[in-house]
């Protein structure tokens, strides 16, 4: 099996829609694997877009992961709730805090928020958008429920991994899961715990084949183990990190079946 995966496409940004309207995507894979920060599930227009047929019609199945970003413009994380998937095609959805098993993989699918450490509370509230884009429970996103939603994502992705009886395992979160992968003009950074939570040790002990991860604009992969942990980002046109970070469009993952 063939996984292609990206992240960042970012829609909502008329620069992305029109660069990747100038630049179709080459098909590489059977699957395509989109992490996050594709476009606001308010935008009741958005999945209507050209893209989504294209996509149907080349890729046996298109999973989603909504990312933070998903959730701007004021939508309500628990409007849907903390588990919930959403086809709008018959191969083509969003997966929050799911399992989907294809062929002898387990695609295990969360946005996994981080865990936002004690000490730098007040700064990742002061310097996030996140927590003045984001509702929860019909008030705006506090650190306390970013942690809470951490700690739900955590207790599926183990549980599922603990589950899993599949010959392969695949994860997709939204978030970082080890600080390994922390740009080295971020290290220390005390917004670090809003992109990134250190769980390297479970990876290492894992059987999981590769963790495909996005919301650092920077692509680094590296290697936990047995495990890949990897990332392919576009990030904002208008910014060109689509260029500055090397995105590949037809980057693609093989699973092979023994």
């Amino acid at each position: 099996m063939r996984i292609q995966y990206m992240s960042d496409l970012h829609f909502e940004f008329k620069e992305n829609s029109r660069c990747i309207k100038q630049n179709r995507f080459p098909v590489t894979g059977d699957i395509l694997v989109l992490a996050g920060g594709i476009f606001y599930l308010k935008d009741r227009v958005a999945p209507l877009g050209n893209f989504w047929e294209w996509a149907s019609k080349n890729y046996r199945q298109v999973l989603i992961v909504p990312g933070n970003h998903e959730y701007y413009n004021y939508c309500d994380v628990m409007e849907r709730g903390l588990q919930w998937r959403w086809m709008f095609k018959e191969n083509v959805g969003y997966y929050q805090n799911q399992v989907l098993r294809i062929d002898d993989t387990d695609f295990i699918m969360s946005t996994f928020w981080s865990h936002i450490e004690p000490a730098d509370e007040y700064f990742v509230w002061k310097g996030l958008n996140d927590f003045r884009q984001t509702m929860y429970k019909g008030k705006l996103l506090q650190t306390e429920a970013y942690n809470q939603m951490h700690d739900f994502c955590l207790g599926h992705i183990k549980k599922s991994l603990a589950e899993s009886t599949a010959e392969h395992i695949v994860v997709v979160t939204h978030h970082l899961p080890t600080l390994q992968v922390v740009a080295p003009q971020h290290k220390g950074s005390v917004l670090n715990s809003a992109f990134a939570s250190e769980y390297g040790d479970l990876i290492g002990n894992s059987r999981i084949n590769a963790w495909i991860y996005r919301h650092s604009h920077t692509n680094i992969d590296t290697e936990i183990g047995s495990t890949k942990v990897i990332c392919n980002q576009m990030g904002y046109a208008f910014e060109n990190e689509h260029v500055i970070n090397g995105f590949d469009p037809g980057r693609f993952l093989t699973i092979e079946n023994e």
